[in-house]
Parts: structure tokens; C-alpha cells; sequence
């Protein structure tokens, strides 16, 4: 049953669920509706509804009536479930717009430009149910509660740098005012979470819950469908905890059930190289009309990655050096082979082997050796290690260098190694170097770890690169400061293809270009058979563009543009001002069989007082240098030995013709 008081979202809903037969929607106000509900239910949800109960509820105290109204028509065991940003949410903080008015630190000023809505802080809103005589369980939705990948508990709270996908503005432009990992980590450390998590998932209830209870739970369904999975910790009754991977669909089941069989073929070999695999074993019932379960021990400990962090903290960078040794002494026991030949499986999943033969491999392997998948128990004295994932893992020979390379590279990603990584710097040691991966053998496992991302997710977008080519803006409060809040858009020029008739509106690319630090932006664009001409609107405000190269990529070879239409004015033939906001970049004619174009410019940005003046000379300039066409010139065009070059108005060539 859906209580729905907007038309439009009722109808989204009915169309959305037309082919269900046991789905009653009521449009109209709650109030109204309520008066004429008898039946009783289990579960009641207020998604993202509760903030507004001012809005719809006539009582002195709108919110206190609502929770009541609606628990009349709650079975004896049924819950409330309540979704809600939290007032004091550390996002609000960082510079994101309160969600419900769109303005900055509304919530945290206590709303004093709104009405009809009002968010809580854990505190008030665990005061407000109790006050109401009911039970509660808080959880806590990461990033938020629209689109959680996890949901933490008071039970199972998140571990120092674990809450690092804070950039999740999808509907709103916001500040970047601090780092937001960095801070969560001190309230992690200082245990202050539930007070700062950006949203709530309450559990309400009339009576105290005993049964057992989901603590934490992590969707990992940024993944083509095959690999999906779901994984939770349960709270049984007696106060164990037991640990599960479900597959998200039924297509991941192929993928869940194999993880107990790798966990037998793995378990020998890896225990010689003193590393234990947790066990795992398939959850009975689960057949192939449901989505597959499968139960790994839980284990109690700190991970690998939460040790390092420790050390880091205390600036035992010997230590973390020391560490790290063991863990590559560890892992070349795996090794099964001294000799490496890629297999057409390999390939397919890790793309091409560029290296000689002579690297030590493993098979079966577990590829997925992180350091946060390794979890230490014991005591000082006698530590064992844990490999507590072992999802990844394959049966033909893989390098063991590339899982090396893997662990490094994501442990250097990891914020809290910046203190260790200056101490290296400081001593002129390179991580790779030290543990013997040369710079080549750094470019071929890139190359591989990109190709295996590619192979996990297959054509899904995830949320981090739908943020990237949204156009919400994501400024840092001293970028703002600086005046330089306008490069946002380096990352998506817009892009436009003609097919020999010029350009059209719906003839667009979506383009997602790489912008550094100084502005240099690099963009390869794959080009359909029909594609003619393209072109490039790399800003939509007045800047001066140096280009360092345009290039073709051919069936046959690299061919170098030099010449284009523009709609700025030429300081060079490879630098150009453009007064205005529609800045374009033209290729008419693009070479024979042409498959990608590489574009390679850096932008920089016009300002006052340098900005006009350096317009009004440049366009004297052009002014001063027009000429009229030569008799020579008319003779020959006359003749027709030579074509009149018409230049669209306000455009102009960035060289003469190159023949």
C-alpha cells in the first residue's frame, strides 16, 4: 500500500509496477487518507518522508503525531522504517546544500529561510522516539541513504579510512571546503560517527527487538551483473556474529558458488606461505531458484591496511617499511612456477603480456591479496595472517609481481599513507623500486589492472565516473577564493560531428577529457565512418587556448592537424584568445580513415584588467593585416585555377593553407 500525495510520482510508480497485481496506490494528503486505513502491516517505511511531517500534519507537534499515527497500524511485531538526512551530517559541513531547500548550512542555522521541512540530529531524533514510548535501531546509510554501496550500524561502525566516496552531488552544485575523508577519520578515532554520518536508517518499534539482526551490510553492484554480490554481518541471538555473500541477481550465482571451491583448491597452497584463508562454506537451501548464499568465517582482528595505519600514526615508517617486507616475503612462497606464458584466458581478462618469460607466477591464484584483506590476529608474538577475500582468484598462471603491484598501488591511494610515502621521499626510496618493479613492469600491470576493471564492470558506469561527466560543480573553497571556480568544465567539452553538411544540435559526443592540475586537458575521441568534420568547444567562457597537438589516428598512421577554423583570435598558430562564451575549435576535413582524434590544449583564463586591452590589440591587428585580393589572385580564381576561400563570419584560420 503507497500513500502518495504528488500525482505524478503515483503514476511514475503505477507504470513502473503495472505488471504487479498486489500494489495499492492512494494519492492524496496522509491525514485524509489515514482516517479510512483498516489494515495492519509489518513494515512501514517514511523514505525520505518523515523530514516533512510539519508540512502535512495539523498538530502543535506535527512530528510526535505523525510517529504515533502511523504506528496504530502496525502489527504487534511490525517496524517503522525511517530514512532521513541527518541535520549535523558531515557533508553539510564540507559545503553541500542542505537537500531539501538547496541552500548552504540551512539545516545547520536551523532552517531559519524555510518552512515545512526539518531534519534531526541522532540525539533528538532518539529522544523524539522514546518520548513516543518506542524502541529504536539506528543505522547508519554511507554516502547517504539515496545511494548507499554501505550501510553501517551502532554495532559495526566504519573503521579509520573506509569513507572515502564522499562526492556524490548529483543534484547540485556544492563547495569543497575540507577534506572529507581526512575529518571522518578523526571522528572515527575520536568515536564520534553516529553524530556525523550523513543520513540515518531508523528502526522503530513498540516493543524491544531479539531476534537476530543485519549489523552491517556492503552492495557491491557497480559490477557487470555476473559479479554482483551482497555481503552482510548477522547478530545472532546469542551474540555471535556470522558473516555472508549473497549474489545480487541470479546471474552472480555461478560466481558465489564457486568462492567455497576456490577456498579448498587455495587453502594448501597458500598456508605454506603462512597465510591462512578464512573458511568458507555454501549456506544450505540455496538452489538455483534463488540467489545464491555462501557463509566465510568471521574472524576478529585488524586488517593489514588498519595496522599500517596505525604505525603511520605513531610515524613508525621502519615499521610500516618492515611490513611491507613481509608481506612480499609471504607472497613469493606462493610462487608455483619460475616461468611465465600467458594463457588466451589471461589475455582476454588482463589484455596483452608485453614482457619476456622470465617472472614468477602462481596457480590457482588469489589475486585479490590487498592489505585490507589481510587481517592479522593473534598477539605480537604469534601474529597470523588472515586472507579473509579470496573472490578474485583464477586458475591459470598470473604473475606475482602484478599482485604486488596491486597491493602498493592501492595502499599509496590510501590517505592515511601520505606521512609514510613523504618519509620514503625524504629518503629518496621509491616503493616500487624497493620491492624490485621497474618502471616498465609499472606500465604493463597499469595496463592490466585497467583492463581487468574493465572486464569486472563491462559497459556499467559507476557512480564516481557518473559524478565525473554530470555537470554539477565541485569547487574547492581555495580554487573559489582564487577565482578560478570556472575551470569546472575542462573535464566535459562538448564535442559535435558533421557529416559533410555541417553541424547539427543532436550531433554531440559525450566526451569525458582528462584535466591536470595546470589545465592541460587531453581528450581521445573515437570516430564513427561517417564523422567529416569536428568540432571542439573546450569552455563556454572567454580564455586563451594553447594547442600542443591535434592528432588523427589513421588505419594507416599518426597524422598531425595543424590547421582549423576558429572563432577567436590568433596570437600563434597554436594559441588563440577567444572573446566569448561559445568558444570553437573547427576540423573541416578530417584525414582518410581516421578512427580516434587526440587533442592535447591548455586553457587559462582571462581576467580584468589584462582581458580587454589584450582583445582590443589583438583585433587591431587583424584589422590592420587584411588585404584585398592581388589581380594575380583574381586571374587566377577567374580562371578557376584557384577557389575563393569564404571564411564564415567572426571565424578565422589559425595559419595559412598548408599546401
Amino acid at each position: 500500500t503507497c500513500v502518495e500525495l504528488s500525482k505524478k510520482r503515483s503514476l511514475i510508480n503505477a507504470t513502473r509496477n503495472q505488471k504487479r497485481d498486489h500494489i495499492e496506490i492512494k494519492v492524496g494528503n496522509f491525514e485524509t487518507i489515514e482516517k479510512d486505513l483498516t489494515e495492519q502491516f509489518d513494515y512501514i517505511t517514511l523514505i525520505g518522508v518523515f523530514e516533512y511531517a510539519e508540512n502535512y500534519i495539523s498538530a502543535d507537534k506535527p512530528y510526535d503525531t505523525f510517529l504515533t499515527t502511523i504506528a496504530k497500524h502496525l502489527k504487534p511485531n511490525g517496524k517503522i522504517i525511517i530514512a532521513l538526512e541527518n541535520k549535523y551530517g558531515l557533508k553539510y559541513f564540507a559545503g553541500c546544500k542542505e537537500d531539501h531547500t538547496g541552500r548552504y548550512y540551512e539545516g545547520l542555522e536551523g532552517y531559519p529561510s524555510s518552512n515545512g521541512v526539518k531534519t534531526f540530529s541522532r540525539n533528538t531524533l532518539e529522544h523524539m522516539f522514546k518520548e513516543n514510548g518506542f524502541y529504536s535501531e539506528f543505522y547508519y546509510p554511507y554516502p547517504d541513504y539515496k545511494l548507499p554501496h554501505t550501510i553501517y550500524s551502532d554495532k559495526k561502525l566504519p573503521n579509520v579510512g573506509e569513507l572515502s566516496t564522499n562526492m556524490r552531488n548529483f543534484d547540485a552544485d556544492r563547495l569543497i571546503v575540507f577534506d572529507e575523508e581526512k575529518v571522518f577519520n578523526q571522528i572515527i578515532q575520536d568515536q564520534m560517527f553516529p553524530h556525523y554520518s550523513n543520513s540515518f536508517l531508523a528502526v522503530v518499534t513498540k516493543e524491544v527487538c531479539a531476534e537476530e539482526q543485519v549489523i552491517y551490510a556492503k552492495c557491491s553492484s557497480e559490477r557487470r551483473n555476473e559479479f554482483s554480490i551482497c555481503t552482510c554481518i548477522k547478530r545472532m541471538q546469542n551474540g555471535d556474529r556470522r558473516l555472508y555473500k549473497y549474489a545480487y541477481t541470479k546471474a552472480a550465482n555461478a560466481h558465489i558458488n564457486s568462492i567455497p571451491i576456490k577456498y579448498r583448491q587455495l587453502k594448501e597452497l597458500y598456508q605454506r606461505a603462512g597465510l591462512l584463508l578464512n573458511q568458507c562454506e555454501p549456506v544450505s537451501g540455496s538452489d538455483s531458484d534463488e540467489c545464491s548464499c555462501i557463509s566465510p568465517e568471521y574472524l576478529d582482528g585488524v586488517d593489514l591496511n588498519q595496522y599500517l595505519n596505525e604505525l603511520s600514526r605513531q610515524k613508525d615508517y621502519d615499521k610500516i617499511l618492515l611490513t611491507i617486507d613481509q608481506y612480499v616475503e609471504k607472497l613469493n612462497l606462493t610462487a608455483t612456477k619460475h616461468t611465465f606464458h600467458p594463457t588466451t584466458e589471461f589475455e582476454k581478462i588482463f589484455g596483452t603480456w608485453k614482457l619476456g618469460d622470465d617472472y614468477a607466477c602462481v596457480s590457482p591464484c588469489a589475486l585479490d591479496l590487498i592489505f585490507s584483506n589481510i587481517l592479522l590476529t593473534g598477539n605480537e608474538n604469534d601474529r597470523q595472517w588472515n586472507v579473509l577475500d579470496y573472490e578474485w582468484s583464477f586458475e591459470f598462471d598470473i604473475p606475482l609481481k602484478f599482485i604486488l603491484y596491486r597491493t602498493l598501488f592501492y595502499y599509496q591511494q590510501d590517505k592515511n599513507a601520505l606521512g609514510f610515502l613523504a618519509d620514503l621521499m625524504r629518503k629518496k626510496i621509491d616503493l616500487y623500486e624497493h620491492c624490485h618493479i621497474s618502471k616498465e613492469e609499472q606500465q604493463q600491470y597499469a595496463a592490466m589492472e585497467h583492463q581487468f576493471q574493465l572486464y569486472i564492470i563491462e559497459g556499467k558506469a559507476s557512480f564516481a565516473l557518473l559524478h565525473a561527466i554530470m555537470p554539477q560543480a565541485s569547487v574547492k573553497l581555495d580554487t573559489l577564493i582564487k577565482g578560478d571556480s570556472f575551470l569546472k568544465e575542462l573535464q566535459t567539452p562538448k564535442i559535435y560531428y558533421g557529416t559533410g553538411n555541417g553541424f547539427q544540435g543532436e550531433q554531440q559526443i559525450p566526451a569525458l577529457a582528462m584535466a591536470d592540475d595546470d589545465n592541460r586537458v587531453t581528450l581521445d575521441l573515437d570516430v564513427l565512418p561517417n564523422m567529416k568534420e569536428i568540432r571542439l568547444d573546450p569552455t563556454e567562457y572567454p580564455c586563451l587556448i594553447k594547442i600542443n597537438e591535434i592528432k588523427a589516428i589513421t588505419t594507416a598512421e599518426p597524422v598531425l592537424i595543424t590547421r582549423f577554423l576558429l572563432n577567436g583570435l590568433a596570437v600563434s598558430e597554436t594559441m588563440f584568445v577567444y572573446d566569448t562564451s561559445d568558444a570553437q575549435l573547427i576540423i573541416e576535413q578530417l584525414p582518410e580513415h581516421t578512427v580516434k582524434i587526440h587533442f592535447d590544449y591548455t586553457v587559462s583564463t582571462l581576467r580584468e584588467p589584462f582581458y580587454s586591452e589584450l582583445v582590443k590589440s589583438l583585433k587591431d591587428q587583424v584589422e590592420a593585416s587584411k588585404t584585398t585580393p592581388t589581380l594575380l589572385d583574381k586571374v587566377l580564381i577567374k580562371c578557376k585555377m584557384a577557389e575563393p576561400e569564404t571564411i564564415p563570419q567572426g571565424y578565422c584560420y589559425n595559419k595559412e593553407s598548408d599546401e
